[in-house]
């Protein structure tokens, strides 16, 4: 059963064929919009999104395939046609096929497209065939010709679709995280910290490697495990794995550490780094992908030359434990930063104004 609509609030669409890793807390985040949010994603990971703030609608997934696809399809051309929604909003690359057929259903009631990728497939730091690169860009120019609007999450991503699709079309909303539950306190931190998934974009066989037999002194705690494509990790003492925690005891992690370590190899945004920030913690990045617009050197933490990491990580590491005033310095910017960029407030407020933009256009 659709719900009846509101006539005097804007609504929202969110379609997704996945809801895993960063797309169910951008979903949830986006439906505090103030107008009426609607969802339409996997009912195998429903609970992924069970704070979502308004109405869902879910297809039979077990796994990825075609026919999980043809349903999530299916139902969001039904939905659309039901809601008349004024924009509809793809999440991720497989939802991108269905904007031809949205716009020819809903043709009359001038909904809007936008797309959010969430990490582009051409990313140019990650390792791809070039052959893959050039059909998965022919594919996404055909398709976009029917979106009104591409949302990036950094400007790193914003400058590889722009490349692609033109200014016209490209639109920045980084994303936000929510304050932390944790008192701040500069006293106290131990230690250093990892947070991501165990495999090779994140490079934690880099850092676990050197970690092991270059900074005996320091304890690496490291949350997260392997999801897909793992990479072999150092054993050692002085490195601790958790695996995956909840949100309360990730957060109390972050208010304890002297630094959250980020050696990815790309990064489409990073956000660990603005969990950290909202915690007071200085981030030590690689000069990969966003990490160098979120991170600023020696300002709010360091940004590392990939090549030459380790080297770096040293120097950091250094400086935060024996030079006085300098990790103090560091964690009243990362507070800063968080405040000034990226509280969920002001993520709404951009969001709002990216919609307003689309849904007052004759």
């Amino acid at each position: 059963m659709v719900p009846i609509l509101s006539k005097s609030k804007k609504t929202i669409l969110h379609i997704t064929e996945t809801l895993t890793g960063g797309v169910a807390t951008v979903v949830t985040q986006l439906s505090e919009f103030d107008g009426c949010s609607y969802l339409i994603g996997p009912e195998s990971q429903a609970k992924d999104v069970s704070s979502f703030s308004g109405d869902r609608f879910w297809f039979k997934h077990k796994s990825r395939s075609v026919l999980a696809l043809l349903r999530c399809y299916f139902l969001a051309v039904k939905v659309s046609v039901s809601l008349k929604p004024n924009i509809i909003h793809l999440h991720s690359s497989f939802a991108l096929p269905l904007a031809p057929f949205l716009k020819f259903f809903l043709f009359f009631y001038k909904s809007k497209i936008l797309y959010q990728p969430h990490g582009v497939f051409y990313d140019p730091d990650v390792p791809r065939a070039k052959a893959k690169i050039v059909f998965i860009k022919m594919l996404e120019r055909f398709f976009c010709v029917f979106i009104d609007g591409i949302v990036c999450i950094s400007e790193h991503e914003a400058m590889a679709v722009t490349k692609l699709h033109g200014f016209k079309k490209t639109h920045l909303l980084r994303n936000a995280v929510a304050p932390s539950n944790v008192k701040y306190s500069s006293k106290g931190r131990v230690g250093y910290l990892f947070v991501g998934r165990l495999d090779e974009q994140k490079g934690i066989d880099i850092l676990t490697e050197f970690w092991s037999k270059k900074i005996p002194d320091e304890i690496l705690t490291v949350v997260g495990s392997t999801v897909r494509g793992g990479v072999e990790v150092a054993e050692s003492n002085n490195i601790k794995y958790l695996g995956w925690v909840g949100a309360a005891e990730l957060d109390l992690l972050y208010s304890k550490a002297k630094a959250v370590i980020v050696p990815s190899r790309w990064e489409g945004f990073g956000l660990v780094v603005i969990e950290a920030f909202r915690n007071g913690t200085p981030v030590i990045a690689s000069n990969k992908g966003a990490l160098p617009e979120l991170v600023g050197h020696e300002k709010t933490g360091y940004i590392l030359d990939f090549n030459t990491f380790e080297v770096g990580l040293l120097r950091s590491i250094s400086n935060i434990n024996n030079l006085e005033g300098v990790f103090e310095d560091l964690s009243i910017a990362c507070l800063d930063e968080y405040q000034s960029k990226y509280t969920l407030s002001k993520y709404l407020i951009s969001y709002e104004c990216l919609i307003d933009c689309f849904v007052d256009k004759k």
